[in-house]
């Protein structure tokens, strides 16, 4: 198959296949930089929700907490309720 060509030629063909494998490549990492930087911005996301909610359950654990106590030192009605 190469036999008839020239050096040059082969020459040619060889920057050739090597610039269009390079493009290839580029392409497949540009693709897959996408794919992970997506699931990278996904699981952040997910992960300030859960944060963001432990964080409520913390402050209402906190409160409650809080209330018991004040029940505990005052024996009021108020407080009572609210634990």
């Amino acid at each position: 198959m190469m036999a008839g060509r020239t050096f040059g030629n082969r020459l040619a063909g060889g920057f050739g296949l090597t610039v269009a494998l390079t493009l290839l490549m580029g392409g497949t990492s540009v693709a897959a930089l996408t794919v992970v930087t997506g699931g990278k911005d996904e699981l952040i996301s997910r992960a300030t929700q859960d944060l963001r909610g432990a964080e409520q359950l913390n402050s209402l654990a906190e409160s409650r907490i809080s209330d018991f106590r004040a029940y505990l030192l005052n024996g009021t009605q108020e407080f009572r309720d609210l634990t």
